[in-house]
């Protein structure tokens, strides 16, 4: 994925400087046409959906992706049944990951407090919203609510007994875990909106910008 990302960036680089008319008309083209389906969305009624006959859409595609301009971190790439539990399995596998994890700020990313287990956080992360990418948008939401749920179960202890001393307000594993949502939302894998469904916007003051 972020081989991806990194060729769909140089393609786009390439294509505005070797052919800045085509990459220019495809991009107003993509976000004329983003704009009609979200009109038709939001007023289904009065505003009809780009043609189907025209094969308009599935003309675009290709061209968008030869020229880069396409989310490789939060595309589909296949159709799956809905699996039980899934949400309930990565949000295991993500609280054993990454909880055990300490929080750079010169790096402004989560490493792993022993050398001797390099892991890479962001590729985790990303392979991590790829996966819920592939399923329903059911299987994304529980898996944020359970999360929001973990950090609000610590919130409501540590308010209950608060730490002393020069002690961090919330543990170690809760700044994680919210270090965890901001990573999500900031790749495009879950909007703040959804995660503001669940846990106060206030609950992310104490990150680092």
């Amino acid at each position: 994925q972020l081989l991806r990302r990194q060729l769909a960036s140089e393609l786009i680089f390439g294509c505005r400087l070797d052919s800045p008319t085509l990459s220019g008309a495809l991009e107003v083209l993509n976000e004329a046409l983003l704009n009609d389906i979200q009109a038709h969305y939001a007023h289904p009624d009065s505003k009809p959906y780009p043609s189907e006959e025209k094969q308009l859409l599935p003309s675009l595609a290709p061209y968008l992706d030869t020229l880069g301009l396409c989310s490789p971190l939060i595309k589909i790439y296949i159709s799956t049944e809905p699996l039980d539990f899934l949400a309930h399995f990565l949000f295991l596998f993500a609280l054993a990951m990454f909880t055990p994890l300490r929080y750079d700020a010169t790096l402004s990313l989560l490493q792993p407090t022993d050398k001797k287990n390099p892991i890479d956080t962001t590729t985790l992360i990303i392979g991590l919203g790829t996966m819920l990418k592939q399923f329903h948008s059911g299987c994304t939401r529980t898996f944020v609510a359970l999360l929001a749920q973990y950090v609000r179960c610590h919130v409501v202890v540590s308010a209950r007994d608060p730490p002393k001393g020069n002690k961090p307000p919330l543990p170690a594993e809760v700044f994680n875990v919210l270090v965890l949502l901001r990573e999500l939302c900031k790749f495009g894998y879950i909007t703040r909106e959804l995660v503001h469904q669940h846990l106060p916007p206030y609950n992310f003051d104490s990150l680092p910008c």
